[in-house]
């Protein structure tokens, strides 16, 4: 993509331009908050003179995204519309309180989407924005705002390592996860007739997760573990949150070129495993 392409894809998949340069247009400095690192350091306080407190923990915060945009017309009724389609189209995630895609490319041509909510479409009296006599060409300008709750970003090039369980031997595949944070992951097991008997994966941090259960022959367990869509699903039974072991947490691939490991739980276990995620960052690039 060229550098300052910016589009939003809301929770429907329509996907809007919003710098294609004839109804939309980015103004110069947009978009905001994208280029930082928002962590807010977590330390607790020592009754001793030194150190004066410990530090805990770099909390990661919620990331604000601001957006000047021009809205152009050939006429105030044609920018009203455009308008009113700006935030038709946001309002798709409003309304049904989801998340959108936010998809950037920087003047370094790295391209990057963060998970967003729009927060505020800060439209107040449209009329007194408008730059234009009623039958003039004209514009005018707004400021959007999104809530990315995940302040990482993220390649939208999926990475997708594969392999295969083999009874129960532990089965290594490696995942090369090309930003600076941890990414979360989609798993998908079991197709062609394959098996998989309480089937446990971990991370290179060495959090797991495993279940009491079969994946048969011919059915499917897809494993979505990122928080904003959490979902573990069977082909046949549908959900399996109930079927984890207590203890199972969500496993991500981390920074760098890492293993995640799977087992099964039978000799006989054959199970296909197909692992999807995207390079992820901690801000623009």
């Amino acid at each position: 993509m060229a550098a300052n392409a910016l589009t939003h894809t809301n929770s429907s998949t329509t996907v809007l331009n919003l710098n294609d340069g004839v109804i939309y247009q980015l103004v110069e400095g947009s978009p905001r908050g994208i280029y930082g690192v928002p962590f807010d350091i977590v330390t607790a306080d020592t009754p001793m003179r030194r150190p004066r407190g410990i530090l805990l923990a770099a909390q990661p915060q919620a990331r604000t995204i601001e957006i000047d945009l021009i809205v152009h017309g050939a006429s105030r009724s044609a920018i009203i519309t455009n308008l009113r389609a700006l935030r038709k189209h946001l309002a798709i995630d409003a309304r049904a309180g989801a998340m959108g895609q936010l998809t950037y490319t920087s003047d370094s041509t790295a391209q990057r989407v963060f998970r967003v909510t729009p927060l505020v479409d800060d439209r107040e009296d449209v009329e007194s924005w408008l730059r234009s006599g009623a039958a003039a060409r004209g514009w005018a300008i707004v400021t959007l705002r999104f809530l990315a709750l995940d302040p990482t970003c993220y390649n939208p090039t999926a990475v997708t390592p594969s392999g295969a369980l083999s009874g129960t031997g532990n089965v290594s595949i490696s995942c090369a996860n090309a930003g600076d944070a941890d990414a979360w992951v989609t798993i998908t097991i079991g197709a062609g007739g394959t098996v998989a008997t309480n089937l446990k994966v971990w991370d290179a941090y060495g959090t797991w997760l495993e279940f009491n259960d079969t994946v048969a022959a011919a059915e499917t367990l897809v494993l979505t573990l990122n928080p904003q869509g959490l979902a573990m699903t069977h082909s046949v039974d549908g959900n399996w949150f109930h079927k984890r072991v207590s203890g199972s947490g969500l496993p991500v691939v981390k920074n760098g070129t890492n293993n995640m490991t799977f087992r099964g739980g039978d000799a006989g276990d054959n199970g296909a495993i197909a692992i999807s995620f995207y390079s992820t960052y901690t801000s623009m690039g």
